[in-house]
């Protein structure tokens, strides 16, 4: 992150006014926002760049649950403990009908 004093000189800034403050201060709000998304993201569906290492592909699991329980895996019933419920991806509840489902993410 620019300090205070780097960020005024490159952004034609006077360090004194109360609107590099300000601005200071939102550009250090939407840094730390970004340094702490889980998954990357991109403006106008870009995509990453060949010329930097891509991160490991991480899929994401859910557990999904309603009234009678967590699901068991293929949506095939229903449990009331976790470690025998089923983990399933977005591509996987596609095929399902999640009408009153709650999702909740394996964290594992």
């Amino acid at each position: 992150m620019n300090t205070f004093t780097e960020w005024c000189a490159h952004y034609d800034y006077d360090p004194s006014s109360e609107a590099a403050k300000a601005d200071y201060a939102k550009y250090q709000e939407q840094l730390n926002f970004f340094q702490q998304l889980d998954e990357a993201c991109f403006l106008e569906d870009e995509g990453p760049s060949d010329d930097l290492p891509q991160p490991p592909h991480r899929t994401v699991m859910y557990h999904i649950a309603n009234d009678r329980g967590y699901w068991l895996p293929k949506g095939y019933g229903y449990t009331k403990s976790l470690t025998e419920a089923g983990r399933f991806t977005v591509a996987d509840m596609a095929a399902h009908n999640l009408d009153g489902c709650t999702l909740y993410r394996v964290q594992d």
